[in-house]
């Protein structure tokens, strides 16, 4: 079973939720197809186009407050029981992919700025 929701507080009987408290982004679309997943948003947030999709069960997406430069876009990439935690007034120039599975995490630290066509990958694809 798949669901998406934008970026809104959110919880469903699968023990996904989103964890935020600002007004809703129709600019991000999450997508949760396994179980027990967690998104936490800290406001203010600045997305542009942003696409997170949780492929397995207990994925953690957490992303610090954005106070100040350009909005952060891009695709993210969370499998099974893996963490992607991106700090506050994270920016890119053009949209960023982040993948991490397979129990991996990928930290990014605060106040980073990400060029044009970034990948950021804790995995090579496969299985």
């Amino acid at each position: 079973m798949t669901t998406t929701s934008p970026l809104t507080a959110y919880q469903d009987d699968r023990g996904n939720r989103i964890e935020y408290d600002g007004p809703v982004l129709e600019s991000v679309t999450v997508t949760f197809t396994g179980q027990n997943n967690r998104m936490t948003v800290a406001s203010p947030a600045k997305f542009g186009r942003l696409k997170v999709d949780f492929n397995c069960d207990d994925g953690v997406f957490e992303c610090g407050p954005h106070t100040e430069g350009p909005a952060f876009s891009g695709g993210l990439r969370l499998g099974q029981d893996s963490q992607i935690l991106i700090g506050a007034n994270v920016t890119c120039t053009s949209g960023v992919t982040i993948s991490a599975t397979e129990g991996t995490t990928v930290r990014i630290g605060d106040d980073v700025m990400f060029a044009c066509s970034n990948q950021v990958r804790a995995d090579d694809g496969h299985p």
